[in-house]
């Protein structure tokens, strides 16, 4: 018998339609020397930039220090964006959720925990989101499996299993001086457990990066000949 396995790992930049500005008055009448206020207005519209690392299914080594990790690209966004967010989303199964620790490496070398000695005796993390609005329900301290949706970031710096990348920040912000880079999400177990009956493995994980730009816009001056009068006064 032969097995072929495929990962598929992939970046994926949206970027949509730059939204209308509109500006106020859009048009008028203007005497020489006198200045007028124009205001501009739009409305947010968001662009995405999307890495994923497909199924990956790597062990996690059982009461290990350096664990098990994955590292997605991020690239594309420009350097004036603004109203950054990154969302993050893994699946993990472990028999034992109170065991697995994760933790968010940013391109700048802040690293954030996501989760640790959450969900106690349930097992399984299903597609589970952390976004750096830090939206969302606290991380279940009781038995919980499967957990899934979307949840604010543990935030933890000592007591970790991580003998090296160990947490340094309580805050998503601390992330986002540099978006551009390497984006590496760190999986742990640890507890040391005399029978592994079921299989702890780190399943898979995508980031998102949503931005957007500052309206632009380039106003059209005519000039007038001798003898142009406003009727502005």
């Amino acid at each position: 018998f032969c097995f072929f396995f495929i990962f598929l790992s992939f970046t994926s930049i949206c970027q949509l339609t730059p939204p209308t500005v509109s500006v106020t008055p859009s048009a008028s009448t203007q005497c020489p020397g006198v200045v007028r206020s124009l205001t501009a207005t739009t409305a947010n519209t968001y662009s995405r930039v999307i890495a994923s690392s497909g199924a990956i299914s790597q062990n996690i080594p059982d009461d290990n220090g350096t664990g098990t990790s994955n590292t997605q690209n991020i690239s594309g966004v420009p350097a004036n964006a603004t109203n950054i967010e990154v969302r993050v989303r893994f699946s993990v199964t472990h028999p034992t959720n109170k065991q697995v620790e994760v933790n968010l490496q940013a391109p700048n070398g802040q690293i954030l925990n996501l989760t640790a000695d959450k969900g106690n005796n349930g097992n399984n993390y299903v597609n589970t989101e952390f976004h750096s609005t830090n939206i969302g329900s606290t991380l279940p301290n009781g038995n919980s499996s499967n957990i899934t949706g979307v949840y604010r970031a543990n935030a933890a710096t000592t007591g970790l299993r991580a003998t090296s990348n160990i947490p340094n920040t309580t805050s998503w912000a601390s992330l986002l001086g540099t978006i551009n880079g390497n984006w590496t999400l760190r999986v742990y177990d640890n507890t040391w457990n005399l029978l592994i009956l079921s299989p702890q493995r780190f399943e898979n994980w995508t980031i998102e990066v949503y931005y957007t730009l500052p309206p632009t816009w380039s106003p059209t001056t005519e000039s007038c000949g001798a003898g142009w009068i406003s009727d502005l006064g």
